[in-house]
């Protein structure tokens, strides 16, 4: 018996009991949707639309095997001549990537899934091993350490740069030495009884203006950068009504209107 016949003998059947059945019309989804129809043509729509997209779901897909390619490079900038890339491999597998430069020098641990190379007109190269099947978990890999050692060569040779501006009334920002006076730290006014108190990590200079309500943090690594300078930003969000806390890159602060009187 065709599926317009038994349509035709049960009129009143519900379109879920042909989805159990194993005639697959609608996805569930739609269901809330067809029932809006009027009686009568709900098992007839559902087949006039669904019909060839039917067919297709139907259809089963035949999966490509995973097959090993060919390693292909990524060459996207030129390594300035006073930078020194070196790679060391550590008795756990892992390559330990050391980047020198005019400004200082940087390390970060690789898994062994890449080789950074620079080749003979001073393009970095970043070899992929292994499968380039979008399975393979270590092909995501490839993409992040490019950008990493991108942003590990910026850094340097240009450095990379923070602006902590602070915004409120009686809102100052001081540097001063720490406690043992090794240390420097950079002491915020916030509004609060006491200061708050961010200590500079190693590697990192702070450039206080002359209002004293902005400082310029500079460092080679920008990972430890930017969670220094959200470390800092937590210290008073910026207020979404007067706009009124611990902003970082002049960044944009939606308003919300207050209550009106």
């Amino acid at each position: 018996m065709g599926i317009f016949s038994l349509v035709q003998a049960i009129p009143t059947l519900r379109l879920s009991t042909f989805y159990t059945c194993g005639v697959n019309l609608v996805r569930p989804t739609a269901l809330p949707t067809i029932r809006r129809i009027p009686h009568g043509t709900t098992i007839f729509a559902a087949i006039f639309i669904r019909g060839n997209a039917t067919v297709a779901s139907t259809t089963s897909k035949t999966e490509k095997p995973i097959t090993e390619r060919r390693p292909r490079v990524m060459t996207k900038i030129i390594v300035p001549d006073e930078v020194k890339i070196d790679t060391q491999t550590q008795p756990d597998g892992q390559h330990l990537c050391t980047i020198s430069g005019p400004l200082g020098t940087i390390s970060r641990v690789f898994r062994p899934v890449t080789q950074i190379s620079i080749a003979d007109d001073r393009s970095l190269q970043i070899e992929f091993i292994g499968s380039r099947s979008k399975r393979d978990p270590d092909y995501a890999l490839w993409g992040l350490y490019f950008a990493l050692v991108r942003s590990m060569i910026t850094g340097v040779t240009r450095g990379h740069k923070k602006l902590v501006a602070v915004n409120g009334i009686g809102y100052r920002i001081s540097v001063e030495d720490g406690p043992r006076g090794k240390e420097t730290s950079l002491h915020f006014k916030l509004g609060y009884a006491n200061p708050c108190i961010a200590d500079l990590p190693e590697g990192i200079s702070a450039d206080l203006s002359a209002k004293k309500t902005r400082v310029l943090l500079t460092s080679v690594d920008a990972e430890k950068l930017g969670t220094f300078a959200a470390r800092i930003r937590a210290f008073r969000k910026p207020d979404v009504y007067k706009k009124k806390g611990v902003r970082i890159d002049n960044e944009f602060i939606p308003t919300k209107v207050g209550k009106k009187r």
